[in-house]
């Protein structure tokens, strides 16, 4: 999976078990929404801070003009032998776009996750044009339901995943723990 090949970067920032939990539920709630649950916002069913992050979400990807085509579904990259499971994989103005929400702090290895699961997308071995022109989105949700959508557009993103794809072989091969 492309968050476990990933898995020393991401230890670089601590997160507990309570903001692992609350990005899981998030994630699960804008999953819902975006596959038609629009109930979820009348009522007293969830929280007013779960409401600001749908409704947040929901004017960011209208905004984008974001078409989505599949919501949480696994791609596979058969060529290198891992898979990963993108928030939404979609089109912006005829371009292939994926993105991912997150509910904290920007991290510059979000920037690799999105490389892997666009080249897992396109199920190829090394990054080709089609992957430098996917658009990747990182959205930032805040609890009030502010969104900030970061783009991700650096080449050397694809190399230095496939980088962490090797490393992570090695690893596993010999036995090492990588980043504790």
């Amino acid at each position: 999976r492309v968050t476990e090949i990933l898995k020393p970067l991401y230890s670089s920032f601590a997160m507990d078990d309570v903001a692992a939990a609350r990005g899981t539920m998030m994630h699960k709630l804008i999953a819902d929404f975006d596959r038609g649950a629009s109930g979820l916002l009348t009522g007293d069913n969830i929280s007013t801070e779960a409401r600001h992050i749908i409704l947040g979400w929901a004017e960011c990807i209208d905004k984008l003009a974001f078409s989505t085509i599949e919501i949480e579904s696994e791609v596979v990259n058969s060529a290198c032998g891992y898979c990963g499971h993108p928030d939404r994989i979609g089109h912006i103005g005829g371009t292939l776009t994926i993105l991912d929400a997150k509910f904290g702090a920007k991290q510059p290895v979000y920037a690799l996750q999105l490389a892997g699961y666009v080249m897992a997308k396109l199920n190829t071995p090394y990054p080709t044009e089609q992957c430098y022109k996917a658009k990747r989105g990182t959205v930032i949700v805040a609890p009030d339901g502010s969104v900030k959508c970061h783009w991700h557009t650096k080449r050397s993103d694809f190399t230095t995943f496939l980088s962490m794809l090797n490393l992570h072989r090695w690893a596993k091969e010999n036995k090492v723990t990588i980043g504790g």
